[in-house]
This record gives C-alpha cells, structure tokens and sequence, in this order.
C-alpha cells in the first residue's frame, strides 16, 4: 500500500515480476530466481517447524510443503493486486495462510 501511494500503482512483487517476464528467456535470471524463492520457502518452512514444536501448527504438516504454498500465495495474490491495481486484493492473504497452515482462528 505504501509503494501504490510512493507510485500510484500496485507494482506487485519484483521476484514474482521478473519470475513472469524473465525467467522463461533468462537463464542466469532463472537461477537467481530459483535461488531467492528457495531461500524465501526454506525460511517459511522454518518458521512453521518453529510453530509445530511449539505446539501452534499441526506437526504432521509437511513444513516444506506448506512454505511452497504461503510463497505461491503471497505470489498469486501479488498478482491479483497488481492486476486490478487494488492493494486490498492482498487483504484474504492472512487468513488463507492461516488455514493452509491449520492455525486457530
């Protein structure tokens, strides 16, 4: 929302832009692509194998599996927001993460 007011678009998000219009002619861009969104999932997987220790997330939960599916969110909404040049199109996000990770409410 920040960025919409600094630009006065939603710019979406620069891995998941240049992911789009890069990585499929750019192999040194897809690499690095590769790299930065491994990092952001095996960080994710993390957190969540945090939350199942302390008792907050499911433990049968694939943690890995589940990071996949926070960054493919965050993506696909980052999208969205961008598309409809809406920063509210982001406002869903929280609590479909919240139920991909089997949160309370």
């Amino acid at each position: 929302r920040t960025r919409r007011g600094r630009l006065g678009v939603v710019p979406g998000c620069r891995v998941g832009n240049r992911a789009a219009e890069l990585s499929a002619h750019e192999p040194v861009m897809r690499a690095r692509i590769t790299e930065v969104l491994a990092a952001w999932t095996d960080r994710i997987a993390d957190v969540v194998r945090e939350a199942q220790a302390r008792g907050d997330v499911e433990p049968t939960l694939d943690a890995t599996s589940a990071a996949r599916a926070v960054v493919a969110c965050i993506q696909g909404y980052s999208v969205l927001a961008k598309a409809e040049d809406d920063p509210e199109a982001l406002d869903p996000l929280r609590p479909l993460v919240r139920t991909l990770l089997l949160l309370p409410r």
